[in-house]
């Protein structure tokens, strides 16, 4: 990883098969050596949790914590873009990131941080059977908790949740999980934001 300017250009003509993918006695995924070099670097990496994200989008919230929500997102958005870390690797040649390194999860406790908060102190994301992530070192574990502390009652779970009747609370993943909405309230405002009426 490096804060260097490339020194990769262009592409080779068209001259090579392509969409080889996996194929048998072929050696390499691509025809490209830059593309498997990539590819390789790419899955060699760990999957790491990274607390940036959350770090910038709490402090936008904090500093501005009387401004209407739509304020709020758009500061956090603004220190995201003026602050975030980039990190340009050998042999890119398109830059840019989510808000993390690459192969890293930033975290978006605007939407919710119960199951994050769960998941640290109950079952590490690091023991999953699947998906496995993990947090850096004990600071950055202690500072995730902390924050998402700070959110507890704001996110996009808690004002859904709050909103639900009886029934819809029986049936819901807070009840007896007979329908589960919660991918909606933990991965994106866009689910919700609809004007169906409009």
């Amino acid at each position: 990883m490096s804060n260097t300017h490339t020194t990769a250009r262009g592409m080779e003509p068209f001259d090579k098969m392509y969409s080889l993918g996996y194929q048998v006695n072929h050696e390499d995924w691509s025809p490209f050596p830059r593309v498997n070099h990539l590819r390789q670097t790419f899955l060699d990496r760990p999957y790491d949790v990274d607390v940036e994200r959350l770090r910038l989008v709490t402090e936008a919230y904090q500093t501005h914590e009387t401004c209407s929500r739509k304020l709020k997102c758009a500061y956090a958005f603004e220190n995201i873009l003026l602050n975030t870390s980039l990190y340009i690797y050998e042999e890119d040649l398109i830059v840019g990131e989510i808000a993390a390194p690459a192969k890293a999860s930033p975290i978006y406790p605007e939407f919710s941080v119960n199951w994050i908060i769960d998941e640290i102190l109950h079952s590490p994301f690091e023991d999953r059977p699947n998906d496995q992530f993990y947090i850096r070192n004990e600071e950055e574990r202690q500072e995730i908790l902390e924050l998402c502390a700070w959110w507890k009652g704001q996110t996009i779970d808690d004002m859904v949740n709050a909103r639900l009747d009886e029934d819809q609370t029986k049936g819901s993943e807070v009840g007896e999980r007979i329908f589960q909405t919660n991918l909606y309230h933990y991965a994106g405002a866009g689910h919700l934001a609809i004007d169906y009426a409009k």
